[in-house]
């Protein structure tokens, strides 16, 4: 069995994927050298758990901080073009219910939108961070509560 930090990504790139505009293009992981192939997409990845036990028997707390970007080539319309992918983005994920079934909450913290480049390709990026809080037992990461 995999880590719930796994499970969780895992359920997000399965809510994700067929997305308007992104397809398939969806990745569980930080994509580094993306090509034009590959966009537009979006990547998911944790940045940083905190955790706590809660109870007597065991019980933890965690709250994942998941990191979304979505990226695809910039032009003159760029933001337009993120926020109806963002649009399509936030509602399939507070409406999936295999999500909503590992997870306690689900919060979107921030939202940051930047250019930067791959090579020769011109990116337009939009960062989502979302706060996701689970629990599980000391000792057994791999099983949500």
């Amino acid at each position: 069995m995999t880590h719930g930090r796994h499970q969780i990504r895992n359920a997000v790139v399965t809510a994700l994927t067929g997305l308007p505009v992104i397809g398939n293009n969806v990745f569980a992981s930080r994509v580094d050298m993306l090509s034009d192939k590959h966009l537009p997409c979006i990547c998911v990845y944790s940045k940083e758990e905190k955790s706590k036990r809660i109870s007597k028997d065991n019980l933890q707390e965690r709250r994942l901080n998941l990191a979304i970007e979505v990226v695809l080539k910039a032009d003159t319309d760029f933001d337009n073009q993120l926020d109806h992918i963002i649009t399509d983005l936030e509602a399939a994920l507070f409406n999936d219910i295999a999500l909503k079934s590992l997870i306690l909450d689900l919060d979107l913290s921030e939202t940051t939108m930047s250019t930067g480049n791959n090579g020769e390709l011109i990116l337009g990026i939009a960062s989502l961070n979302f706060n996701c809080v689970y629990h599980t037992r000391e000792g057994t990461p791999q099983t949500i509560i």
